[in-house]
């Protein structure tokens, strides 16, 4: 449903609790949206940055940025309510303020995350840097999103060249992988 439609006393049917124990939890229905908000940026979180992505499958630096969109769009596929939530143009002030904080970090732990994969060099403005690679994946995606209710193949690819070809702007078109932590890697 479309937030506006939903009322606390929807949110305790579906729940199956009285409506008192819903108000106890959350004052208004705004609270009940921030919390479930919340809860996907942590799940996203543990999606994308938690779990390592598949080292045999990175030889370039681009190899990272469509892994970690595929986990990142699939995510979504999984959760359309997110997308509702982010992406529908209902969002209220307290969710694009979590949402706001979360791209920071994403954006400040970027470096970080290719540093992962391969020997980073110094990269000045490196969290300006990301936080314009995270308004890609966002504009796109809601964009798609707007149009279709979904993000389409022909916007996930649109998404990819976008980034990659952004990042091509700073990073360097060869970057030595990161040495295997062990024999097995």
């Amino acid at each position: 449903q479309d937030p506006n439609e939903v009322g606390l006393y929807d949110i305790a049917r579906v729940a199956k609790v009285p409506p008192a124990s819903v108000y106890h939890f959350f004052p208004t229905k705004e609270a009940a949206f921030v919390a479930l908000a919340e809860r996907y940026l942590q799940r996203h979180h543990k999606a994308v940055r938690e779990t390592p992505l598949d080292l045999k499958r990175i030889r370039h630096w681009s190899d990272v940025f469509v892994l970690g969109s595929q986990r990142i769009l699939d995510f979504y596929d999984r959760n359309p309510v997110l997308l509702k939530l982010f992406f529908g143009g209902a969002l209220s002030p307290e969710i694009r303020e979590r949402d706001t904080e979360y791209v920071r970090g994403l954006s400040a732990g970027g470096h970080d995350w290719l540093n992962r994969y391969f020997c980073m060099p110094y990269l000045p403005d490196a969290e300006m840097k990301f936080s314009v690679v995270w308004s890609i994946y966002d504009g796109i995606t809601q964009t798609s999103y707007q149009r279709h209710g979904r993000v389409t193949e022909e916007y996930r690819e649109e998404l990819l060249r976008a980034v990659i070809a952004y990042c091509r702007t700073f990073l360097p078109e060869v970057l030595p992988l990161r040495p295997p932590v062990d024999s097995a890697d």
